[in-house]
């Protein structure tokens, strides 16, 4: 639990380095608060399959909706935060997100085109867009936030292993 309140407490910290179990128990942590978050409000404001006027993902109530993004804004500068740190580990620049945004974006883009496609050529050219763009999210989702830290001192700062 330690390492989920610093990185909460550090939400505006870019620079220096985080290791990987911190990285991981905090990511774990966030993804139990945020599930159970999105849980309680669906379950209070009526659960999902609704058909609204503001077209909610997966017919989400608009008061669920709501809080589902609350809790994403909550999280997301220390995620962003302590996902630069963890980078920083392994000795990449904080620019490799832009990499992972990317690939979620197209993989987004090819669930709208498919949405939009209706059995045409389309259809099957979303369905291969997204599949490689999936796969070359979680293949660098791995790669970098699995690996171990950089060895010693790098660029960004001393080897949290070593620094206490």
């Amino acid at each position: 639990m330690n390492h989920f309140i610093d990185a909460m407490k550090n939400y505006a910290k870019f620079e220096g380095r985080t290791g990987r179990f911190a990285y991981w128990i905090y990511l774990l942590i966030t993804l139990a608060i945020s599930a159970v978050g999105i849980l309680i409000a669906v379950a209070v404001t009526g659960g999902l399959g609704q058909v609204s006027a503001l077209n909610t993902p997966w017919g989400m109530s608009p008061a669920a909706f709501g809080v589902s993004a609350a809790i994403v804004l909550v999280f997301i500068c220390p995620t962003v935060a302590i996902t630069v740190r963890r980078l920083h580990d392994t000795g990449h620049s904080a620019w490799w997100i832009s990499f992972l945004i990317a690939f979620l974006f197209c993989f987004w883009l090819a669930a709208v085109l498919g949405k939009e496609a209706n059995g045409s050529v389309f259809d099957i050219a979303s369905m291969i867009f997204g599949f490689f763009s999936f796969i070359l999210f979680v293949t660098n989702f791995i790669l970098l936030f699995c690996a171990d830290s950089q060895h010693g001192e790098n660029q960004y700062g001393p080897n949290p292993k070593t620094a206490k």
